[in-house]
Order: C-alpha cells, then structure tokens, then sequence
C-alpha cells in the first residue's frame, strides 16, 4: 500500500480529489493537492504514463508493483490488489480506466469485491472514465481512479 495514505490526516477536513488536466495517448498531467491546507494546486502538476488518483493525492501506476508474474496486465486485467492500494483513501468511489481502446480487461471479480466492500466502481475506457472522474472530484466527492492511457 502506498505509505501516503495510510498516513494520510483524517481529523480536520477530507482533501481533495486531484483534477485531470489533460490526457493524450501515453501521458496523464494531474494537479497537486497541498495535504495541509487541502487546497489543489492546478499551477503545479505531475505527469505519468499511467497514475493511482486518490482524494489527496497520485502516483505512477506500475502494472508490476504486485508483481510481475501476477500484475495488472491486458490480458490478466487490473489486479484487486492494485484497487486495494486506493481503499486506505478515503473515496466512496472508484474509478477503473480501460484503457483508450478499452484493451485492458476489468475482471468482474475485482468489480465484485470492491463493490462488497462498500465503494461504488465505474469501469469506462480511458477518455469517459477521465471525465466521470473529474465531475465527481469537482464536486467534492471523494473519489480515486486508476487510469490506463493507451490501449
């Protein structure tokens, strides 16, 4: 699990979904939200290839961080232990890229379990999954997403 949210600031206020601001084919630029103030920073960004976004925060999602045998791929799908890494967050729900071309494959099992667990998930190719995501994070919803940005 990310270090970042399981030390995450619970008491004062709930932070901030970062905002998309752009996506091309293999790039994603996301605002950075300031943990103490809980204010986004749309003039400092961060790019990825492919990112985890959570209320408060983002990092590069690396398909092989849970390993490169069993992690996230087309065919395998997004791995439940790549959802789990944004539960600690906070977000009532999640949002699962495709990819571009919806060539990355959500298997119903990891749909299933984040659902028991209480969170409500969207799976969409990459384009409506950004722009679902970002109504919700402007609204103030707690919300995460990981996203996938070419296939």
């Amino acid at each position: 699990m990310n270090p970042s949210l399981s030390t995450r600031r619970e008491d004062a206020f709930p932070l901030p979904s970062p905002r998309i601001l752009q996506l091309k084919w293999g790039s994603l630029v996301v605002e950075k939200v300031d943990k103490e103030t809980g204010c986004r920073k749309t003039s400092e960004t961060i790019k990825y290839k492919d990112a985890k976004l959570w209320p408060g925060g983002s990092q590069p999602w690396d398909w092989k961080e849970h390993g490169k045998r069993f992690g996230t791929s087309h065919r395998r799908g997004i791995t439940l232990e790549d959802v789990i890494d944004v539960y600690g967050s906070g977000a009532q729900t999640i949002v699962l890229s495709m990819g571009k071309m919806s060539w990355l494959h959500v298997p119903h099992f990891v749909i299933t379990e984040v659902e028991n667990d209480g969170h409500t998930v969207i799976v969409k190719p990459t384009q409506v999954a950004m722009e679902i995501y970002n109504k919700l994070a402007e609204c103030g919803h707690p919300v995460a997403g990981l996203f996938h940005t070419t296939c």
